[in-house]
């Protein structure tokens, strides 16, 4: 992945969002309303993870953290599919992406004559993906006396745990690097159950002889684990014009697992 961003401050500024970024979440404030030019900018701690370049020339460090929740959504079909004696509902739930962020930066080594540290350290959580949902279906028939339904869950999460460190190359330029260890959990689960209605007894409504139950469960869990590194550069050509770069190769596999269960 490679993010190139240019800030500039202008008579009438303007920005445009970029949502083709590997990655593009919703950190930071001014990083969310600058888009792909934040890459440019770097100027609070989220620059841990937008540009790492960024925490060397700034001046003023600390912590900063966000929490964004952007959507979900709740949807019930009654007589979903219409069939003589058949009755259908589905009813499905999804939760989307939450972005949370969590940093914490301070300068350190010596200070040159305008009192500016040259090296920066930063610690930064970031969970991109934080996404839940699932169905439930009933099919009743009311001829046979059978009832089904289906049901199934997933969560998908992604949590970066990461360390940054940036240098001041001189009073314009700055480069830096955040390594991130990427923990990517999914967990899907499947349930059918089926009852069968059998034979009703004669003389006596509701009773039913060689009535069935049968139950299937399948879940799957799938935890994977990488090293993510992201490498940046800025320069800053006057106070109110500066260009970035962050390059992020692709990730390391360190492990991976996946467990089945099923039972019927």
């Amino acid at each position: 992945a490679l993010m190139l961003g240019a800030s500039a401050v202008l008579p009438q500024p303007s920005a445009r969002a970029d949502d083709t970024h590997y990655r593009t979440i919703p950190i930071g404030a001014r990083a969310i309303g600058l888009g792909g030019a934040f890459t440019g900018v770097a100027s609070d701690v989220s620059a841990a993870y937008f540009n790492p370049a960024g925490l060397a020339l700034n001046r003023n460090l600390g912590i900063a953290a966000g929490l964004t929740i952007n959507a979900w959504d709740r949807l019930k079909l009654d007589d979903f599919y219409q069939q003589p004696d058949t009755e259908v509902t589905v009813s499905t739930k999804a939760n989307r992406t939450v972005p949370v962020f969590v940093a914490a930066a301070v300068k350190i080594g010596r200070s040159d004559e305008n009192g500016n540290k040259r090296y920066a350290l930063a610690l930064s959580v970031v969970e991109p993906i934080f996404s839940s949902g699932g169905a439930f279906l009933t099919i009743k028939q009311e001829l046979l006396e059978l009832s089904d339904s289906y049901r199934f869950t997933e969560l998908d999460r992604a949590t970066f745990y990461g360390l940054s460190f940036a240098a001041r190359i001189n009073s314009k330029q700055s480069a830096g690097v955040s390594l991130y260890v990427s923990v990517r959990r999914l967990n899907h689960s499947e349930t059918g159950l089926t009852l069968g209605g059998g034979t009703e007894v004669p003389g006596d409504p509701g009773t039913y002889l060689g009535a069935s139950t049968v139950a299937n469960t399948e879940t799957l869990s799938f935890n994977a684990y990488h090293f993510i590194l992201r490498f940046g550069w800025l320069y800053r050509i006057k106070p109110q014009l500066k260009v970035g770069l962050m390059v992020q190769p692709p990730g390391i596999p360190l492990r991976q697992r996946v467990n089945v269960f099923s039972q019927e």
